[in-house]
């Protein structure tokens, strides 16, 4: 397995009964592009609809308007028509690692591009949020780990404000905390009362929990989006709703939005081993494109848009491929799985064994923004990251279909082994590489058109 490398970690602190996989949707195989290869020779099946469609069957998209709701599904046509994008073969900006040793970057939670000089990252260890010019030179320290203010239990997201300001999430403690770009601490927003737990936090597994991000929405608001874990008592595999909400600069909320199916996990019932992720399950993901919120389940291929009311505005469609679980995909879980189960008990064993397979792989795996209105989705490359017992497999190539502000399919796009993309701007996308040692640092690469 020397390119699907599979790694246990003694760095990644194992969670007891419930087990992580991170929300922002990343991590490793190599394969040939499953998606946008499977994609081009499907037929879509006609889809009955009383209302009128904006374009003929023999055009990329159809637009239908439902109850207020724009449904733009995009034709078998639209995987022939679409551009081939690319990426540079090298990073233009590279911070960590070899390319700036003196800055050692691990366990980073996200990737923000704040203006054409300056990227702000968030880390875990320690919890610290850094801002880097643009030579990778370190301009700023945002806050420390810590109780008090301007202090973190998590840094889950950074969120650019007016200026140069910097808003930084902590899900443990549930509050933001507001810095200058220079790393002057400001003030803090507390979110308690809106906010769900995350199961660090919680006293307990019983009640709702969920992994939270902050995410940057119309000026003056922010999307506080959920996604739930714990709180369904039965047994098998669950899924938990949980509401996200678009909140003022101040905390107080304007508009709720969902609630939304979250991970997918097995509960193997009261006193028979707690909860696991499901290795095979969807999630779900979200971002804010301008003032829309943008989320998606990963249960069929489309997600939905939410204007700023939290009323839906969009439901974008695409063709669906073979997503029946088998296949080179399965084969290679297989064996990963086969190499993770080595390092656990006997009876650690015995409760995984007992998980059912799904029957279909996930739709997507990712939903990030864009230049210009644009959503890039990402290809589904399997179960990556699992803390206890530590399975930790390395970011594959992998395809992502672009989106434009319509919702019309008109690129894919290939991202390179070891990069994990959290944002495009200025066509250039941020993200974490991590090379085969594990070892973390920042990379963009141009976005080539043609």
């Amino acid at each position: 397995m020397d390119r699907n490398r599979l790694e246990e970690n003694p760095r990644r602190p194992p969670l007891p009964r419930v087990l992580r996989v991170k929300m922002r949707a990343v991590r490793t195989y190599t394969r040939t592009d499953v998606m946008t290869r499977s994609l081009a020779g499907l037929v879509l099946a006609t889809v009955v609809c009383g209302a009128c469609t904006d374009a003929s069957p023999s055009e990329t998209t159809t637009v239908v308007d439902s109850a207020s709701v724009r449904i733009v599904t995009n034709l078998p046509a639209s995987i022939e028509a679409v551009e081939v994008w690319s990426l540079s073969t090298e990073p233009v900006v590279e911070i960590g690692a070899g390319a700036t040793p003196d800055v050692p970057l691990y366990q980073v939670t996200d990737v923000t591009p704040l203006d054409a000089d300056r990227v702000a990252v968030g880390t875990n260890t320690p919890p610290q949020t850094l801002i880097f010019g643009a030579h990778g030179t370190l301009a700023a320290t945002l806050g420390r780990e810590g109780e008090g203010p301007g202090e973190f239990a998590t840094v889950t997201s950074v969120v650019p404000l007016d200026g140069d300001s910097v808003a930084v999430w902590d899900q443990n403690r549930r509050r933001i905390s507001v810095f200058t770009g220079d790393g002057r601490y400001v003030r803090e927003v507390d979110l308690s009362g809106l906010a769900l737990l995350t199961p660090l936090a919680a006293a307990s597994m019983d009640g709702l929990t969920a992994w939270t991000h902050l995410l940057p929405s119309a000026p003056g608001s922010f999307v506080l989006f959920q996604v739930g874990l714990t709180g369904d008592p039965g047994p098998g595999v669950i899924r938990v709703e949980a509401p996200s909400y678009r909140i003022t600069a101040a905390g107080a909320e304007q508009a709720r939005l969902g609630p939304f199916p979250g991970q997918e996990l097995y509960h193997f019932g009261a006193g028979q081993g707690g909860m696991y992720p499901y290795p095979l399950g969807a999630a779900t993901y979200g971002a804010t494109v301008g003032g829309a919120f943008v989320v998606g389940t990963a249960d069929a291929p489309e997600y939905r848009v939410f204007g700023v009311t939290g009323a839906p505005e969009r439901i974008v469609r695409w063709p669906d491929h073979d997503r029946t679980v088998g296949g080179p995909l399965l084969a290679e879980w297989t064996e990963v799985r086969a190499t993770w189960f080595a390092s656990m008990s006997a009876g650690q064993r015995e409760f995984l064994d007992r998980m059912p397979q799904p029957e279909r792989f996930p739709a997507y795996d990712g939903i990030i923004a864009g230049d210009g209105g644009r959503v890039w989705v990402g290809e589904y490359v399997g179960p990556l990251e699992i803390p206890y017992p530590p399975l930790h497999v390395r970011v594959p190539e992998r395809s992502w279909l672009v989106f434009d502000a319509a919702g019309a399919l008109t690129a894919t796009v290939r991202t390179p082994m070891g990069f994990q993309p959290h944002a495009v701007r200025d066509e250039r996308i941020w993200g974490v590489f991590t090379d085969e040692l594990d070892v973390e640092s920042i990379r963009a690469y141009e976005v080539v058109k043609r």
